[in-house]
């Protein structure tokens, strides 16, 4: 027989013990295919600014086939019920639900898209909890990953926060939600750079003119707000491995900020460097010179902070490896106090 022969019970002689694995692999294998098609058409796309109209036409027509076969697979386990288990036909369900919000998000149909991502993430959720740990393991990153759609859904609907679409980007994404994400985390961000012209420091305002580095600073707020949720959550959890791993992401995606942020500051400098002098460029010049004084001595303090739990962690018997692995030693403990004190004296310096 041929795929385009099995689309319902009757197309197979209208008895459900006539229906066998290979007719539920079939409508599988094609919703797979045209699904994958479609992200190997955005695939391509996505060197380009726009996306021409015939290639997004020929993207959701890939879609909405993948949606259809995966529907089909559906219809066709739930008329074949005695010869299916109540499992399998849960995960169909959720499947099916998840091949149709695809298509929903790519049309922007925010709601729609919900509703469906919600049932698909509950069955998940439900069959993340029992079965093999193999199984449990799966299902909960398969139920993780519509989550993640989930959140950009809301966040699009007014129902969620830029953090939490924050929290969707620092995690596993969909591919066919990564670039819309950057769109809306890209837009969201020159929307709050707009309003930061200028920053306090030292007892002195700082005018903020260049967008890149405004933009910039915005990101490193961003991460020292995912750092204070990050140890928020560490404390709860009375310093579990996987917590404090996290915490030590947390603070890298700081530094990180940090270092882009003095990258655009130098970048802008530069330029003025090239200018000739004058009161006014004279005042730029300087004003970039505090700025970049400014952002090191944000990123020194955040060391600072760091250091400190690492020599309080060091001090209750821990370890700095954050693995667990045994007691830390006295020479550990000795190393991170005389980086302490290099960190003093480096922000005594600016």
């Amino acid at each position: 027989f041929s795929t385009k022969d099995v689309h319902t019970l009757e197309s197979i002689g209208g008895d459900p013990a006539a229906v066998k694995m290979e007719h539920l692999l079939l409508l599988l294998l094609n919703a797979e295919r045209a699904w994958a098609f479609a992200m190997q058409v955005k695939q391509d796309a996505a060197s380009n600014q726009h996306i021409p109209s015939y290639v997004r036409a020929h993207l959701l027509r890939r879609l909405r086939r993948a949606a259809v076969w995966a529907t089909r697979l559906q219809g066709l386990v739930g008329e074949a019920s005695g010869r299916v288990t109540k499992r399998t036909s849960l995960e169909v369900a959720a499947y099916a639900g998840w091949m149709a919000a695809g298509v929903d998000v790519e049309q922007e149909q925010w709601a729609l898209a919900l509703r469906k991502l919600r049932t698909a993430h509950s069955i998940l959720s439900q069959l993340g909890e029992v079965g093999s740990p193999e199984e449990q393991d799966l299902f909960s990153s398969q139920a993780e990953e519509v989550m993640q759609s989930a959140r950009f859904c809301q966040y699009n609907l007014g129902e969620g926060s830029l953090e939490d679409l924050q929290q969707v980007q620092n995690e596993h994404v969909p591919e066919g939600l990564r670039e819309k994400l950057e769109a809306v985390m890209k837009a969201s961000r020159t929307e709050a750079a707009t309003g930061l012209e200028a920053v306090e420091w030292g007892g002195r305002r700082l005018p903020v003119s260049s967008a890149e580095v405004r933009v910039a600073l915005v990101k490193v707020d961003e991460a020292r707000k995912r750092l204070s949720i990050s140890e928020e959550e560490e404390q709860q959890q009375q310093q579990q491995e996987e917590q404090g791993d996290q915490s030590e992401e947390a603070y890298s995606s700081v530094y990180a900020a940090y270092d882009e942020a003095s990258k655009r500051v130098a970048e802008a400098a530069g330029k003025v460097e090239g200018m000739s002098h004058g009161a006014r460029v004279d005042a730029q010049r300087e004003e970039l010179r505090l700025l970049a004084s400014y952002l090191r001595h944000g990123k020194l303090e955040t060391m600072r902070l760091r250091k400190e739990g690492l020599v309080q962690t060091l001090l209750r018997g821990g370890n700095v490896g954050g693995k667990g692995e045994g007691r830390g030693r006295p020479e550990d403990l000795v190393h991170v106090l005389d980086a302490l004190m290099q960190n003093a004296v480096e922000v005594q310096a600016l």
